[in-house]
């Protein structure tokens, strides 16, 4: 979309703020600390602003099953990474980094107590990867870290037996989301403060703060 004023003004950072603060993570958040929200940064939120538009659309399902009979099921919106793992081998890894974020550990009943006796991944039709970190000056501090580019992205990941492709990336600089679009071979930058999206190379340098892959049909 391109605003007619052509620029990011008041009211879009308010819609933002309001969709935010409908979200489980802060509303559990003020539930259960019994805190006050005083502030929300509504300029960056990427993989928080997924949550609300992909809520029925989970990256990640997982179902446990315990012999006492309780079922439960859980839906992730967003995929986890080994972030240190990341930093360090590249957005190459991201497979690797996926399946070391989560090993398979026996997990216990939240009802009876003992281990669940079983515990099933399903993968949905897309990969939403938060990559919030390549921005997070705190986390990064002390380490040496290069922006990656286009074609440094793994090209495609494999979980649960199924394929997914790099489809797209979102970046964050200057307070400004754009996003990279990959297309066959070719990727192309969306910014909504202009009216046609440019063909860019592949060794274009990018602050990634979402991935999304989809399952190859």
């Amino acid at each position: 979309m391109v605003f007619e004023d052509n620029q990011i003004v008041k009211k879009h950072y308010v819609k933002r703020a309001e969709i935010l603060s409908n979200l489980n993570l802060f509303r559990d958040s003020v539930t259960t600390y019994e805190t006050n929200l005083k502030t929300l940064n509504a300029e960056c939120n990427v993989s928080h602003l997924s949550e609300y538009l992909f809520e029925n659309q989970p990256s990640i399902i997982r179902k446990i099953r315990c012999n006492c009979g309780l079922q439960s099921e859980r839906k992730c919106v967003i995929v986890n990474v080994n972030v240190d793992k990341l930093l360090d081998e590249g957005l190459a890894s991201m497979e690797e980094t996926i399946l070391d974020a989560d090993p398979l550990v026996r997990r216990r009943c939240s009802s009876c107590g003992d281990f669940v006796a079983e515990e099933q991944v399903e993968y949905g039709p897309h990969l939403l990867i938060d990559l919030s970190i390549f921005t997070d000056e705190n986390y990064l501090k002390g380490r040496s870290i290069t922006l990656p580019s286009l074609d440094e992205i793994a090209p495609s990941v494999k979980l649960g037996g199924k394929m997914y492709m790099m489809a797209g990336a979102v970046h964050w600089a200057q307070r400004h989301y754009t996003a990279y679009v990959k297309t066959g071979t070719f990727w192309h930058l969306y910014d909504d403060l202009q009216k046609k999206r440019k063909l860019v190379k592949h060794d274009q340098k990018i602050q990634p703060h979402l991935l999304v892959y989809i399952i190859r049909k």
